[in-house]
């Protein structure tokens, strides 16, 4: 067979392609050339998929918890599959989800997530099943009837046993029932009168509570009110009158130390009917 130059140039050209074609190593496989043989610009074709990042959150209503799952995200993609797994055997999917547990204790959450590359991330959350903290506390005397739903304080010092109290002792001027007819119920009727100096704390578990106080007087609807819970204001410094007898205000606080604490800061009197306390 006779070549040319020319003919020659091209068959070593098309022995380099076949070279590089066969000798190359997988990872080359799904390279991209572009330019000249005198100039062989790779490129690399394959995409290296960057996984999903699992993240959810929940909140508790009565016994019902809702999973929301809405904070994950992919950067690359887009997520195609959202799988809980409840720790007790039940599972379920979906960006949102909602479930009742049975018992108490500590249950494993799980989310795993797919997106649409094939890549899986899981993310777990011990979710507490204990039973809601529910707290109501009516400051009143000890001869008065105790509204529905409330436990007394008439002003005793705190108690372990007991589970709340008042590390700093209130006002000798002590508790009253008013038994006005401006009352709206026994709840707002009754009060104790604070010292600015004083504390009062109850027990709960760390975590994070709706706290709602109630002070006023409707007989007496005079002095200054001020009430911080766990240090963070309430009320400032606002004095009741005949046509705002009570003042009631409602914060979300979170305890570390095991005891929701109430401190009277900025008041001259404070005249506190009741206290809610709500675990979130």
């Amino acid at each position: 067979m006779k070549t040319t130059a020319a003919s020659t140039k091209v068959l070593h050209a098309a022995t380099l392609v076949l070279f590089l074609t066969t000798m190359a190593p997988p990872s080359m496989a799904n390279t991209g050339f572009s330019g000249s043989l005198k100039g062989v610009a790779i490129t690399d074709a394959q995409k290296i998929n960057k996984p999903p990042v699992a993240l959810f959150t929940y909140t508790k209503n009565g016994d019902i918890y809702t999973f929301d799952a809405s904070g994950a995200s992919d950067s690359d993609g887009s997520i195609v599959s959202y799988i809980w797994d409840f720790g007790d055997g039940v599972k379920d999917s979906g960006i949102t989800v909602t479930h009742s547990f049975e018992g108490g204790g500590i249950s494993p959450v799980t989310l795993t997530i797919v997106d649409n590359s094939g890549g899986v991330t899981m993310t777990q959350e011990n979710v507490s099943l204990a039973s809601p903290v529910q707290i109501a506390i009516n400051f009143q005397p000890a001869s008065a009837p105790v509204p529905t739903g409330f436990t007394m304080d008439s002003g005793s010092n705190f108690d372990d046993a007991v589970g709340y109290g008042w590390v700093s002792p209130p006002a000798a001027e002590g508790t009253r029932d008013r038994n006005s007819l401006l009352s709206p119920d026994q709840s707002f009727d009754t009060l104790i009168h604070v010292a600015p100096t004083a504390v009062w704390e109850h027990i709960v578990p760390n975590g994070k509570y709706l706290v709602t106080v109630t002070v006023g007087d409707p007989s007496a609807p005079d002095r200054t009110q001020g009430v911080q819970v766990e240090g963070a204001a309430l009320i400032t410094a606002e004095r009741l009158s005949s046509l705002n007898p009570w003042i009631t205000r409602e914060i979300i606080t979170t305890v570390t130390d095991n005891r929701l604490s109430l401190t009277f800061q900025t008041s001259d009197t404070a005249k506190l009917c009741w206290v809610k306390i709500v675990s979130q």
